[in-house]
């Protein structure tokens, strides 16, 4: 079942209609890593990411969604070996960068729960 709600507004006279998108219901056994796996199984070589070379400091990476999904593999591997629990949270603090897609994707893939946090919290925020 969908649904879709439509507002209907009057500005300077006009009327301005507006509908908001369809809703489908949950799919409670779907989660947001399902769509990594999804993007690999169909163009595992589709580039995702493209990352400074640290080897050469003028150009740039590639990342395959296979490389990608690979790292997230391996990284949730360490956190469930770390003792990493579904439904634990984990405080991360860094930059948004694509090091921190990368744990936030191991985290979900692990079943943990990122709990970001700014780089400009002060100790007092931390507590």
């Amino acid at each position: 079942m969908t649904t879709s709600n439509t507002l209907v507004t009057r500005e300077g006279g006009a009327v301005i209609e507006s509908a908001t998108p369809s809703v489908r219901p949950a799919a409670p056994t779907n989660n947001v890593t399902d769509l990594l796996k999804q993007r690999v199984d169909a163009t595992p070589q589709r580039i995702l990411f493209s990352v400074p070379d640290a080897a050469h400091s003028s150009s740039w990476r590639n990342i395959t969604a296979s490389e990608f999904a690979r790292d997230v593999n391996a990284i949730a591997k360490g956190l469930i070996a770390e003792g990493v629990q579904p439904g634990d949270r984990i405080a991360f603090m860094g930059l948004t960068s694509y090091e921190w897609t990368l744990v936030d994707f191991a985290i979900w893939t692990a079943g943990a729960v990122m709990v970001p946090v700014y780089e400009t919290s002060s100790p007092k925020q931390l507590e």
